[in-house]
């Protein structure tokens, strides 16, 4: 992926200081998210499918996200069967390994 650079104005820059995530966003990251947001979901679900089952505080040790936006997306991906949660608060990909079309987890979570 190659990189380019843009400028933005004190007022926009502002913004993108509100929405990030101290020490773990860079501007990038707060545009994708607001531009991009399934780019979440597929985090999410990568996650757990490549570490295995976790609880959310976990989880947000491996993604660039606030807790409450991870629990969530976490209820909304579970809402659509691609993760459940056991009685202990322990999230996993449901079934482990399903990989779900980029285009589908685009359209309903988004």
């Amino acid at each position: 992926m190659s990189l380019h650079s843009i400028y933005v104005d004190d007022e926009v820059f502002a913004e993108l200081q509100k929405r990030a995530t101290a020490l773990k966003d860079t501007p990038n990251r707060v545009l994708r998210r607001v531009l991009l947001p399934g780019e979440m979901n597929r985090e999410i679900l990568t996650v757990l499918h490549n570490k295995g089952p976790m609880m959310a505080k976990q989880l947000v040790d491996h993604v660039p996200y606030q807790l409450k936006g991870v629990y969530t997306k976490l209820l909304e991906l579970q809402k659509v069967g691609l993760v459940s949660r056991d009685d202990n608060g322990v999230w996993k990909a449901d079934p482990p390994g399903r990989v779900e079309p980029i285009g589908i987890l685009d359209k309903n979570m988004c």
